[in-house]
């Protein structure tokens, strides 16, 4: 797998700030974060991340790339928490530790690059609102869009298993060291009942552009994560 940029390449802004204020209160705070290894993506991404700026003018957005992302590590959590992001080998699993500490940390919200929004976030997050899980398509708990409250109960849970499987260099796949079978094991263990769900159909549309990285990350039996 290579990225092809060159020509075809953009920087993306680390802040854009709110263009309105909307003056209530949301437990949510209305604040978009996404995450690559560098500010310069491909163009076809940029209108994604687009999506999430523009249909959203009172909402913050906050880009994070690798340095900044250890930059909050070690201001919020401390350097353990930079060794562990830094001995992580594949971009999905530095994305994946990322969201949940994020959104831990300050709440709001997370979208993976290649998700473009439908409609506008005010139609799904309401002010009363702390906490809204996101189902695929097969109906299966997901983590490329995070809706939260900081100190989430489940991203708790989430941040120690996946700290455990990082400092035992666990052997296995993305999806299960840091990715998102991680909460759907959390909220099996608890028996967990959801405050709210959204269906990923109902408000965004999945770009699969770098089609080869999303298998050999997510669906192959790769060892080699640490």
């Amino acid at each position: 797998f290579k990225e092809k940029f060159s020509s075809n390449s953009i920087n993306i802004p680390y802040t854009v700030l709110k263009k309105k204020y909307d003056f209530v209160n949301h437990n949510i705070p209305k604040v978009i974060y996404q995450t690559y290894k560098s500010n310069t993506i491909n163009k076809d991404l940029y209108k994604n991340v687009e999506s999430w700026i523009n249909l959203n003018p009172s909402y913050q957005y906050e880009f994070y790339d690798d340095e900044r992302i250890r930059q909050f590590l070690l201001r919020e959590y401390g350097p353990k928490y930079v060794e562990r992001f830094d001995s992580i080998k594949v971009g999905a699993s530095k994305s994946d530790y990322f969201r949940i500490l994020i959104i831990y940390k300050y709440g709001g919200v997370y979208a993976d690059l290649d998700n473009k929004l439908l409609k506008p976030l005010d139609e799904i997050i309401k002010p009363e609102d702390t906490e809204i899980l996101h189902k695929q398509v097969n109906n299966w708990y997901d983590t490329h869009v995070l809706m939260m409250s900081p100190n989430n109960e489940l991203l708790y849970d989430c941040i120690r298993i996946i700290n455990n499987n990082i400092d035992n260099k666990m052997k296995g796949t993305a999806i299960n060291v840091t990715g998102p079978n991680v909460l759907r094991k959390v909220i099996g263990s608890k028996k967990y009942i959801p405050k709210k769900i959204v269906h990923q159909n109902n408000y965004i549309k999945v770009h699969n552009i770098y089609h080869s990285e999303r298998n050999y990350v997510y669906w192959k039996d790769i060892h080699y994560i640490f």
